[in-house]
């Protein structure tokens, strides 16, 4: 997954800064970080920074699911009352279901209410925001395609799931149930961040590639997540910057971080902006947390992938 030629690159650099801007100075005038949700850098670079969509979905469908999840997400909270393990794997439970009757391989809907739960956000905030926030970044992608930057892309609805897909998200729901409760359990939730839910969809879907070098967005998710706490750490907390300013520097070091690297892995840039706003008292743990959470995932991807039941899967086209 390439990304676009320099002059495209950075206008669709410049219209995810704008998106960030947006963002975090939205959540400072109205003084909530419900306003904010992180996994809109990973739409933005997946939709408007590679040079083809990474995902199968059109403009349609992508807002649908996206505020369709943050929607039921806020819901589980206010209305569904379990302990927060169980909330966080009812939520991903139910995104992963949406996702695979979407017609989309959209990972980042599962985020969208996922998120919520562990936050724990309540009130119509949230997903009103992470709405207009999909808008934002449909319209910059639409305006990419009139002034073609990019290649307007056919969209083709992907096939309900056959029995070994079934089998698949069966393995991922037992997976997500117990590393949840672990982590809910030690009080490290953030093991099971939501960009990292999304990142295992990516690492054990049919054509992920990240799995063939685990050890690259292990170490790429960590660097993003300590980036975001020295960015926050030392322009917000130790100078009392503005965290809209933190926010469109701590972003630009990830994407040039991504662009360097050449890494398909949208959720890198979902996981530093989640780095600026968890919990002030756990900003030295949090890459930590990212590692450990990074790394069990990517492990039982692997499991999976040399598992007999899996092998002709994987290699079919």
């Amino acid at each position: 997954m390439n990304m676009l030629d320099n002059k495209q690159f950075m206008i669709s650099f410049y219209m995810t800064l704008v998106v960030v801007c947006v963002m975090f100075a939205s959540s400072e005038i109205i003084h909530n970080t419900e306003v904010i949700f992180p996994e809109i850098s990973a739409l933005c670079i997946g939709y408007l920074l590679y040079h083809k969509h990474a995902w199968t979905v059109n403009h349609k469908r992508m807002l649908t699911c996206i505020s369709t999840c943050a929607i039921l997400g806020v819901i589980i909270v206010e209305y569904v009352p379990l302990p927060l393990w169980q909330q966080l794997c009812l939520a991903f439970i139910i995104g992963q279901l949406l996702l695979a009757y979407s017609g989309t391989d959209l990972a980042p809907m599962v985020s969208a209410i996922v998120l919520p739960v562990l936050l724990q956000s309540r009130g119509y905030i949230y997903p009103l925001s992470t709405i207009i926030l999909t808008i934002l970044v449909i319209l910059f992608n639409e305006i990419e395609v009139r002034k073609q930057l990019r290649t307007k892309e056919v969209f083709k609805a992907l096939n309900k799931p056959n029995k070994k897909e079934y089998l698949l998200i069966t393995l991922r729901v037992m997976i997500v149930v117990v590393v949840t409760y672990i982590a809910c359990a030690v009080d490290l939730k953030f093991i099971i961040a939501p960009p990292l839910i999304v990142a295992f969809i990516e690492f054990s879907k049919k054509r992920g590639k990240l799995r063939e070098k685990p050890l690259k967005p292990i170490i790429l998710l960590t660097i993003s997540a300590i980036i975001g706490c020295l960015c926050r750490y030392i322009f917000t907390i130790t100078y009392n910057i503005p965290i809209t300013v933190t926010s469109i520097v701590a972003i630009t070091i990830t994407i040039l971080l991504i662009y360097r690297t050449e890494t398909y892995l949208p959720p890198i840039g979902a996981i530093c902006l989640l780095a600026l706003i968890v919990p002030e008292d756990i900003l030295t743990l949090f890459p930590l947390e990212i590692f450990i959470g990074t790394t069990i995932f990517m492990t039982f991807t692997k499991i999976i992938y040399r598992t007999e039941t899996f092998r002709e899967y994987y290699h079919q086209k």
